[in-house]
């Protein structure tokens, strides 16, 4: 028979901070956010057999919901069992979107009659490491596959305005800093083994999009 092993995992994470200062002489708004995430997704097979099959698939990736399409056809009321049994499948398509989502944003505002200041700060440092390693002999009649491969949304924001505004004039000072540090690495390797098979293949892709924005906006009089 044919051999299939996966190993799937997704992470969506967000972290937010907001200040904001007003209605006084001196008005001081920081918001401060930091967040590491971290996910070793590694499919590897025990290196004390050898495996002979059809054709092997081995995979390191992300989560997968398949789509089914609906045949648009009148039927009669579902019963309380068919209802449970669409409350499971829409459960089911809450898994995962097969992205890794990763956002850190921060907002600080400062308004003030005679002094405003403020400052934000946003840092993210993002390590994913998803990995399909094959370390043993393999006799297949079809093909053998690796499949390493992930699909990171990271979004970084940090923003600040300050306004300050007196009669005698005022003084708006905004600073704002954004920061991303991110380790991506998909790897689909064959150790040193023989591999007697139809076909070799290997995948190992990084796919998605990363966005560092810092905005800072100040005005006095």
């Amino acid at each position: 028979g044919d051999l299939k092993v996966q190993t799937q995992t997704e992470k969506d994470l967000r972290a937010e901070a907001d200040a904001s200062a007003t209605n006084s002489s001196t008005g001081v708004g920081v918001a401060l956010s930091i967040l590491v995430a971290n996910s070793n997704n590694k499919l590897t097979i025990a290196d004390t057999i050898t495996i002979e099959a059809g054709s092997v698939y081995l995979a390191a990736e992300m989560t997968v919901v398949e789509e089914t399409e609906e045949e648009e056809t009148e039927e009669a009321e579902p019963t309380d069992a068919e209802e449970g049994e669409e409350e499971a499948a829409e459960e089911e398509t809450l898994l995962g979107n097969g992205v890794n989502d990763i956002s850190v944003v921060t907002n600080s505002g400062a308004g003030a009659s005679n002094v405003g200041v403020a400052g934000s700060v946003a840092i993210a440092v993002v390590n994913m490491q998803y990995e399909a390693v094959l370390p043993v002999a393999v006799e297949a009649e079809g093909e053998v596959a690796l499949n390493a491969q992930q699909n990171n949304n990271i979004n970084i924001h940090a923003g600040a305005g300050a306004n300050g505004e007196g009669a005698g004039g005022g003084t708006g000072v905004g600073a704002s800093f954004a920061l991303l540090t991110a380790n991506l690495k998909s790897l689909a390797e064959v150790k040193d083994v023989v591999v007697n098979s139809d076909s070799l293949k290997l995948n190992a892709d990084v796919t998605g999009t990363m966005t560092t924005e810092s905005i800072t906006g100040a005005k006095g009089e």
